[in-house]
């Protein structure tokens, strides 16, 4: 069962986290950057390694797909397999990538945005993640859209980004509503409100991952660490110990907590670090509340812990737009899905079925 549980500062400090407890470690390279996790604790892993076990040597690939960069962590002695596994994972994530993209003119959604309000023919794999997001937005009751695409473009954030005009603002809004992206599945075709936009955001990222994953497994790779971005899934063990995964301190450098992934799952972050800019002295990011059009205030981030990197991602969203209260009420109606909240006010969430296994300090407070 799931339940909130509000971490008081002291009982944070009593955990602690040391350097090399995580697997994976989020970190932001400047503001207004892509989220970037980087695989960390290669050097010194006696934090989770049972002391009478020497930890087995790791090996690293990485690469990039746009402006994400992927990085796989395995056991070194899969490293030369992996070579192969990784360049194949590499051009399937890279072909639904370009494929997820509404910025990609060649793309189905690029399309979708042009059809003026008429039914546009979507490749399997589009057809079945606008679907998915569309679940996902009936499920969090619009707080995840995939019709809020002009919102997003509005904002300027594929750029140095801008507060936009008011009636701009409502004008946008008067476009976003999932229920108005009438999909057909027989025919696997879309209409979309003329003008509105789709995007997809995490929920593209982590489906991208997935499909790593599914190529990394068809090699025999079985014990591994693949993300994208910041999402991160996990296969396997690290020898006899499980993978480690840290989260982002959203006002610093570094992670303020970390927890163990046993053989199977995936963790996603939504942070209003990631992508932002500041204007008089307010942070502005693009995580935005598709009922509002403006960015969601209730969390600083939101980690989820689920089965698949497009399910976690997705939920991260929605539990940083819902904030801990609400969000954490519609994970109770969810198997195998936990989270670690900080709110606007620095505080920690913790669900109560992570609570025995994570480690934290307090997280830097800060603007």
């Amino acid at each position: 069962m799931l339940q909130t549980v509000l971490v008081s500062a002291l009982a944070v400090a009593a955990a602690g986290v040391d350097a090399g407890q995580a697997v994976a470690e989020a970190r932001v390279e400047d503001a207004g950057a892509s989220p970037s996790t980087s695989p960390a604790g290669v050097d010194d892993e006696s934090a989770v390694a049972p002391a009478e076990e020497e930890p087995p040597p790791l090996a690293r690939l990485g690469w990039a797909i746009g402006e994400t960069e992927v990085e796989l962590l395995l056991l070194a002695s899969d490293h030369d397999r992996a070579l192969v596994a990784a360049q194949r994972a590499r051009e399937q994530m890279g072909k639904l990538w370009r494929a997820l993209d509404e910025r990609e003119p060649a793309s189905d959604l690029f399309r979708l945005a042009q059809a003026n309000g008429r039914p546009l023919a979507l490749a399997p794999d589009v057809f079945d993640a606008l679907a998915d997001a569309q679940r996902l937005a009936r499920l969090s009751g619009g707080a995840f859209d995939p019709t809020a695409g002009r919102l997003w473009t509005l904002w300027g954030f594929s750029g140095r980004g801008t507060v936009p005009d008011t009636d701009l603002l409502k004008a946008a809004l008067e476009l976003v509503d999932y229920r108005r992206l009438q999909l057909e599945p027989t025919e696997r075709t879309a209409l979309l409100t003329s003008g509105a936009q789709v995007r997809l955001g995490a929920i593209g990222r982590g489906l991208v991952l997935e499909r790593g994953v599914a190529e990394l497994e068809q090699s025999g790779l079985s014990s591994f660490v693949l993300r994208a971005g910041g999402d991160v899934v996990v296969r396997g063990t690290k020898g006899r110990q499980p993978w480690m995964v840290g989260v982002q301190d959203p006002r610093a450098g570094g992670y303020f907590a970390a927890f163990p992934v046993l053989r199977r799952g995936a963790v996603a972050t939504a942070g209003d670090y990631e992508r932002y800019f500041v204007r008089a002295g307010a942070r502005f990011h693009d995580l935005l509340d598709p009922r509002t059009g403006m960015p969601a205030r209730c969390c600083r981030s939101a980690t989820v812990l689920g089965r698949t990197a497009d399910e976690a991602a997705g939920l991260a969203q929605v539990v940083f737009v819902l904030g801990p209260d609400e969000g954490f009420a519609l994970l109770q109606r969810l198997d195998q899905v936990e989270a670690i909240v900080v709110d606007g006010q620095n505080r920690v969430h913790v669900t109560s079925g992570l609570l025995p296994s994570v480690r934290f300090r307090p997280p830097t407070d800060g603007r």
